[in-house]
């Protein structure tokens, strides 16, 4: 049972990581152009927190928090 348990844990995450951009590709242009990648990086990163993130992650949210506000209040357009 634990085995399986184990398994399940480790295949959601496989899935889960599948579905992640390299963060070389996640930065504040790329969020400038994709408004609905910056809303979802924007509320996970709300939702795990960023205290104790590596630095490139820290990173990919900053850059996304940055252009969805350029984009609310209009700076560089």
């Amino acid at each position: 049972m634990k085995r399986s348990i184990g398994f399940l844990m480790f295949a959601g995450c496989m899935v889960l990581l599948a579905g992640c951009k390299p963060d070389g590709m996640q930065n504040y242009q790329y969020f400038k152009d994709n408004p609905a990648e910056a809303k979802s990086v924007i509320g996970e990163c709300r939702l795990n927190g960023t205290r104790g993130m590596d630095a490139k992650r820290q990173a990919v949210c900053d850059a996304a928090s940055g252009a969805e506000q350029s984009r609310k209040y209009g700076a560089g357009n």
